[in-house]
């Protein structure tokens, strides 16, 4: 093979340089656990919301009982009230057992309210505690969102740089198929006007005039061209 077929060879075998695999696995495996943190996180806002709904609603059911079971003993204390009331009217006796009775229902009833305010208390805490899970997850949401663009962004950086590098090489290929084709057609020049005195003429070849590498939509690119230029005329 001389040096004028080992360059039309050279440039059939030129290929598109992939990206390494090394590069490719290393942002498949990023983009696989920013996938897998959103997954986790989806998982975890799920599960403490179902939680978070489920202790307000026990909290409230909570709340409404002691709610009428305080209403419940205000008025059972009432009535107890006028029945002492007019207990007392008949039976002065009574008056003792009765003011004792009506002690034990005042401690009975600043019970609940100490265990109303108390389950308060938790239901705002709990609440609060909520609010800064939520706050927590959305900042951490953001952070991921943020690291999945970081790696987009530097596929695309390194698949600019890939892109840069196969046309230059392209163009250094393209450039010497040119200067070889050139010369192939002023040997045939010679041969026809010096050696078998018949006109020549410069045929047209668009590939000739092209720049950079060849449209996909083309049937033949041009290293066949040349080639098959090339064998004719020889």
């Amino acid at each position: 093979m001389n040096a004028r077929q080992k360059g039309f060879h050279n440039m059939k075998c030129i290929q598109v340089p992939p990206i390494s695999p090394r590069k490719l696995e290393y942002l498949h495996a990023r983009m696989r656990k920013v996938m897998e943190y959103e997954r986790q996180l989806n998982q975890l806002r799920a599960q403490d919301k179902e939680e978070y709904n489920s202790m307000k609603i026990q909290l409230q059911t909570d709340v409404q009982n002691l709610e009428k079971q305080l209403q419940q003993a205000k008025a059972i204390y009432q009535l107890n009230q006028e029945k002492l009331d007019y207990n007392l009217l008949v039976l002065k006796k009574q008056g003792e057992k009765n003011m004792i009775l009506r002690s034990q229902q005042k401690r009975k009833i600043n019970r609940l309210h100490s265990l109303l305010n108390n389950l308060r208390t938790k239901l705002a805490n709990q609440e609060k505690q909520f609010e800064e899970e939520k706050q927590s997850l959305a900042a951490y949401c953001k952070s991921i969102k943020g690291h999945c663009k970081e790696v987009q962004r530097r596929m695309r950086h390194f698949a600019a740089i890939d892109a840069e590098k196969f046309l230059k090489v392209w163009l250094m290929n393209e450039k010497e198929a040119k200067g070889l084709m050139q010369t192939a057609l002023d040997a045939d020049r010679i041969i026809h006007s010096q050696m078998l005195g018949l006109p020549w003429e410069e045929p047209h070849h668009w590939f000739l005039n092209s720049v950079g590498p060849l449209e996909c939509s083309k049937k033949r690119i041009a290293t066949e061209l040349a080639e098959e230029v090339l064998t004719a005329y020889y």
